[in-house]
Parts: structure tokens; sequence; C-alpha cells
């Protein structure tokens, strides 16, 4: 991401993807996976029951790259702003606040 809005480094393997809707999908993957980390070391199954999610559901989100911004905005209230800011998962519909 050129506007750094999050803590985590962008990995170079992301920044080389070209077709912007396929990069789009692989930093949602990203960071669901760094998210469901943070939670907690069970993972996928402890952040969604925090976010209003099923497990299934949020497996389901993170195999196919999407996730809606009403979800979005739950894992940044969750997990915290200064770590994974809605901007980090949709760029294109979320702006940096000043």
């Amino acid at each position: 991401m050129s506007n750094e809005v999050h803590n985590w480094p962008e990995p170079d393997w992301l920044a080389q993807i070209s077709d912007k809707e396929e990069r789009d999908s692989e930093r949602i993957r990203w960071m669901l996976s760094l998210a469901c980390l943070y939670h907690s070391p069970k993972g996928t199954a402890t952040l969604a029951a925090a976010i209003g999610m099923t497990p299934n559901a949020l497996s389901i989100a993170k195999h196919r790259g999407k996730l809606s911004p009403e979800n979005v905005i739950a894992v940044e209230r969750e997990l915290g702003r200064e770590l994974f800011p809605r901007e980090a998962f949709l760029p294109d519909l979320f702006t940096i606040e000043s």
C-alpha cells in the first residue's frame, strides 16, 4: 500500500500482484489471517465469535478474500484501529482519516 495505514508491512509478494482485484482479495486474506492469529492462537473460531460471525462464515470470507464493510468495521473495533484499520482491508471504500 502506498499510504501505509497500519503497522503491518505489506509483503513483497502482495505488492507484486498486478491484477488489482486479485491483489485486493489477497490483501483481505492476508489481513484476516493476521487478525485471526493476533486475536487468539486458536484463530478463526474465536475472532468469528468476537465479531458476530460463525467460524464457517469467516473461513469462507477468508477463502474468497471478501469481507463486508460491516465485518471489517467489527474487526477494527475488536482488535483496534492502530493495528487493523478498515482502510487496510478495503482501501477503495474507506479513506484515511486525518
